[in-house]
């Protein structure tokens, strides 16, 4: 890469020096003009010779990967973007379920799964480890939307709730 932009500049300079060199000894007049103006020309075209030098083809296939690749990482961010919402979710609203369930003086745990629908993460369904409480079930159906089907109730043997 390095020697090609090395190359491209000492060609630039080399047509430049040619060119005023050409025209410093052409006489004044049409031949001189001519002179310039190949020189113009010469000069146009090293210029622009990387860009011709580049194959189109070449161009959008390596453009398409390029998106491509873009595209995957996108979507992957989103996936891990979305699982760690649902983490998040989870994790508050276990808590806020345990804070409720003390509230009603139980003894609980709760573990909540979540789902991401349409970009919103949602509580999906309720795992608690604790003694069934009719007040809690409700109260879990109708301020998080999680319906008793999906509601899982684990009664500890011997009592007690690590």
């Amino acid at each position: 890469m390095m020697d090609g932009i090395r190359q491209w500049l000492f060609s630039l300079v080399a047509v430049s020096l040619l060119t005023a060199l050409i025209q410093t000894l052409t006489p004044k007049g049409t031949m001189r003009r001519i002179c310039g103006f190949t020189g113009g020309l010469a000069l146009l075209l090293c210029v622009l010779r990387p860009i011709s030098g580049t194959r189109l083809e070449e161009s959008v296939a390596a453009f398409s990967a390029y998106e491509t690749q873009q595209r995957a990482v996108t979507e992957e961010y989103v996936r891990e973007n979305e699982r760690t919402i649902e983490r998040i979710i989870e994790e508050e609203t276990a808590t806020y379920i345990s804070d409720k369930a003390r509230e009603l003086r139980l003894d609980c745990v709760a573990e909540v799964t979540a789902y991401t629908s349409d970009g919103v993460a949602l509580p999906y369904s309720v795992t608690i480890t604790g003694a069934y409480s009719e007040v809690l079930a409700r109260h879990i159906e109708a301020a998080l939307f999680v319906p008793r089907e999906r509601q899982r109730w684990i009664e500890p043997q011997g009592g007690a709730i690590k």
